[in-house]
């Protein structure tokens, strides 16, 4: 068997009746990103254990970077504990501040 790749493209919504028909003719499986968020929405829990407030953590958690609710233990961690105390003390640097009179000195 062939392998397979996926692949995300861009076209305008005119020409989209007639790559569906050419993605049919070849055997291609076709699917836009609503089909894709249908998909996923129809095969969803319906009743999460989670409340309205962890949900919002695991967010805030994948979005700024911090642990969130469901926090893992250093020994369940796969990272080296000085190398991860290193970049959450590197991110916790504002930099070098260059105030716009110094630009002109």
């Amino acid at each position: 068997m062939v392998g397979r790749e996926k692949i995300l493209v861009d076209i305008p919504q005119t020409d989209m009746i007639f790559f569906k028909l050419f993605a049919d003719r070849l055997g291609w499986q076709f699917n836009s990103r609503q089909s894709l968020w249908d998909e996923y929405i129809k095969n969803s829990p319906e009743n999460a254990d989670l409340s309205e407030e962890e949900i919002m953590e695991e967010v805030k958690a994948a979005r700024y970077g911090s642990a969130g609710v469901f926090e893992i233990d250093e020994e369940q961690s796969p990272y080296n504990k000085d190398f991860v105390e290193e970049i959450l003390e590197s991110r916790k640097s504002k930099g070098v501040v260059i105030k716009t009179e110094d630009l002109w000195k």
